[in-house]
């Protein structure tokens, strides 16, 4: 039987009073990789940090784990709901150690994750490449066993094998049984990872197709979807 551990149902979302997300419909299973496509200003980041929590909806809703939640991110992580952003969400000023101990999961787990930390716990994090800082961030956030990771734009600024080093290990947290919705703006990245995908266009999704078959359009998915005219 399915085990759906997130859902949105008609989900509105925007700032200020302007709505960026119009009537939304997704859902991740554990342990399925789901990509949210689109082009810049679709909406893709306002949808993932209203299922965090962190921007509040308009209306429709949210449920972790069958639950249905209004409340903010830091109950949503008590359900089972970890975030990654794409701004390297680490304590610059404490080391690598530290930062891990901060976590709701064992720092061995996360060391076991990535094993290049192991000899970069002495340093403080604000001294870290920026690729190390995201595998500190992906390792905490993996350490403490969730249901559902939300993912945000992870190849940003980052070399291709420490990109390619972050998805491996979502895919190894997929095989565990953790659903996980990755937004990426590289198409190839997200399809050779992910089970399905939304493609998102203007706050609506345009579509839902297995990966596995945008895998042989993506030029016609790239023309057709992904540009912003």
């Amino acid at each position: 039987m399915t085990n759906t551990v997130l859902t949105a149902d008609r989900l509105c979302a925007g700032h200020g009073g302007t709505r960026v997300v119009h009537d939304l419909d997704l859902h991740v299973d554990s342990g399925e990789i789901v990509a949210l496509i689109g082009p810049n200003g679709a909406g893709k980041t306002t949808t993932l940090m209203t299922l965090a929590g962190v921007v509040a909806s308009q209306s429709g809703s949210v449920a972790i784990g069958g639950v249905v939640m209004t409340s903010p991110l830091h109950i949503r992580a008590r359900r089972g709901l970890a975030v990654v952003t794409q701004e390297r969400s680490v304590f610059m000023g404490l080391s690598v150690r530290d930062n891990l101990r901060l976590g709701s999961g064992p720092p061995e787990d996360a060391l076991e994750l990535f094993p290049e930390l192991e000899a970069l716990q002495g340093r403080k994090a604000g001294v870290l490449s920026g690729g190390e800082q995201q595998m500190l961030t992906m390792g905490r956030a993996l350490a403490s066993k969730p249901k559902v990771l939300l993912v945000d734009e992870l190849s940003i600024g980052l070399a291709p094998q420490v990109v390619s080093r972050l998805l491996d290990a979502l895919t190894v947290a997929a095989s565990t049984g953790v659903g996980i919705l990755l937004v990426e703006q590289k198409l190839d990245q997200a399809l050779a990872v992910s089970n399905r995908a939304y493609l998102m266009r203007r706050g609506h999704i345009e579509f839902e197709a297995p990966s596995a078959d945008l895998r042989t359009r993506t030029e016609d998915v790239h023309r057709m979807y992904l540009s912003n005219s």
